[in-house]
């Protein structure tokens, strides 16, 4: 599976689900649905616990997951957010943190394979949701003494490695350290991942998606985008983002400055704007899109999603943009590996809507160009900019180490390149792709290419 992954991450962004306990508040479940037979006795209160709905409510849990692989999702994230010792703590709850992260990441894989199984070319996975505990590392709680602390490095390891077994034991293909707002918490995330990797003898991908507290940029720890990035850039991630805290709007300018510093995937699945006075979010899915689909149609995002105040309807949405930015991708495929690219470029740009004047540009610029040198798909990146067809906002670059040249004398390109081996198989070439127009406006592009290399 962890090969498919790889090979849709190089064709397509993949869509994530969105908020889990805004679907859950939907249900209007009372505390005995979190308590169910087995725990009609305990001496707390449950509710609100909403990892234990994997043992007392898994069918809530499955319609949940459902819904939102309806809706277009490409990855479910397990309801196991809370599922370890430190978390589940405040229920008294701590001995059942493997036993709920695997039932949780088998009813999500059962819902995968299901929807999968319907339609093998749009596969499903499994993103093993890690939340950062509700205890802080690096950080007091105490004003009076600087050095205490609520919990070890070593007790955050071993709570860590129980929710990311149990989570594998049930089949996610992925593991998702997600709302990182202390570095140090993730990283024992991350020790306790890569010895459960060391102990079974392969590699698992991991998703590391940190938070941001306030309108400075920084985590609750004090970290800027680019310290947090430095603070996991050892892990051999399958991706790194942000999420939750802001909204797709407030987002945007601290995902452009990790997507500039960070080598990996870039992730993003923030709220639904930011929260009303009453705790809620008023964005609609449609304004949600509007402000998501600006990442995808930038090439910011390999991997984008919602987080609180996100449901199905915001996924459906974003599948649309989803949607039509791949069928761009095949048209430039399309278009590259044709023997005649300035014909068919005419033929289906025509179709799609394009009037005469700019397919002519598109035309011209790649019959300037030579074949098999990659340039003819950034000519036609830079004739549709030129058109301002900003819905067509993403070059596929084939030829990364070019320096720049110039259309017409009307744009000029520059791309600036850095590759990072993922492992034996798999190498990760991130491209960044400026356009300096005539005008003067300047404008820059992400793109990530993942190629599998070819055993003998």
């Amino acid at each position: 599976m962890t090969t498919t992954l790889y090979d849709q991450l190089e064709r397509r962004i993949l869509l994530l689900d969105g908020g889990f306990g805004t679907m859950v508040q939907g249900y209007g479940l009372q505390e005995e649905d979190y308590r169910g037979r087995r725990f009609a006795g305990w001496p707390v209160q449950l509710k609100g616990c909403n990892d234990l709905l994997a043992l007392t409510r898994p069918d809530v849990v499955r319609e949940i997951h459902e819904k939102y692989l309806r809706a277009g999702a490409d990855i479910i994230e397990t309801d196991s957010f809370n599922a370890n010792a430190v978390s589940l703590a405040d229920y008294r709850l701590e001995e059942c943190a493997y036993e709920i992260s695997k039932a949780a990441a088998g009813i999500a894989r059962s819902a995968a394979d299901e929807f999968t199984a319907r339609n093998p070319q749009k596969p499903r996975f499994v993103a093993g949701s890690v939340g950062p505990t509700n205890r802080t590392a690096s950080m007091s709680a105490d004003v009076q003494n600087p050095a205490a602390r609520e919990v070890t490095f070593a007790q955050l390891v071993e709570a860590y490695t129980d929710q990311v077994r149990g989570l594998v034991d049930g089949g996610a293909d992925i593991l998702l350290v997600e709302t990182v707002f202390d570095t140090l918490n993730a990283k024992a995330a991350l020790w306790a991942i890569d010895t459960l990797c060391e102990r079974l003898g392969r590699a698992i991908p991991v998703m590391v998606s940190g938070t941001l507290a306030d309108a400075s940029g920084r985590t609750l720890s004090g970290q800027t985008v680019e310290a947090f990035y430095a603070s996991v850039s050892h892990a051999r991630l399958l991706s790194v983002g942000f999420n939750c805290a802001y909204g797709a709007r407030q987002l945007m300018p601290y995902l452009e400055r990790l997507a500039e510093t960070a080598p990996f995937r870039i992730s993003a699945h923030p709220n639904a704007g930011l929260p009303n006075v009453m705790g809620g979010y008023d964005e609609t899915p449609e304004m949600f899109a509007e402000d998501v689909g600006e990442y995808m149609r930038r090439g910011l995002v390999n991997i984008v999603g919602g987080c609180c105040g996100t449901t199905p309807a915001h996924i459906f949405e974003l599948a649309k943009i989803a949607g039509y930015l791949h069928d761009i991708g095949n048209l430039v495929n399309r278009i590259e590996h044709s023997q005649s690219g300035a014909v068919m470029a005419f033929q289906i740009l025509t179709s799609l809507g394009f009037g005469a004047e700019d397919v002519a540009t598109i035309v011209t610029a790649i019959g300037n160009h030579d074949e098999g040198t990659g340039m003819p798909v950034n000519a036609v990146a830079a004739a549709l900019i030129l058109a301002d067809k900003s819905d067509v906002r993403r070059s596929r670059v084939r030829n990364p180490d070019m320096a720049s040249f110039d259309i017409h004398d009307r744009v000029n390109y520059s791309v600036k390149k850095s590759v990072l081996k993922i492992n034996e198989e798999h190498t990760l070439i991130k491209l960044k792709l400026s356009v300096d127009t005539k005008y003067g406006s300047v404008m820059d592009y992400f793109e990530t290419v993942s190629y599998t290399h070819l055993r003998a």
